[in-house]
């Protein structure tokens, strides 16, 4: 199952960027990708902190 979950989030996301880039460029894809990635960064950075606290 989670073979078949992170190949279908695979080709989602190639249809998805295939279609960014056509429609803006490769910055934009790059933007978009960033602010998507950013809240789980700072989700990890927080959890790593407290994580190092206790």
């Amino acid at each position: 199952m989670s073979d078949l979950v992170m190949n279908v989030g695979g080709a989602i996301g190639g249809a998805v960027s295939g279609i960014v880039v056509t429609a803006w460029s490769y910055a934009a894809l790059g933007l978009i990708v960033g602010f998507t990635a950013l809240p789980l960064l700072i989700v990890c950075l927080f959890a790593s902190l407290r994580r190092t606290a206790s």
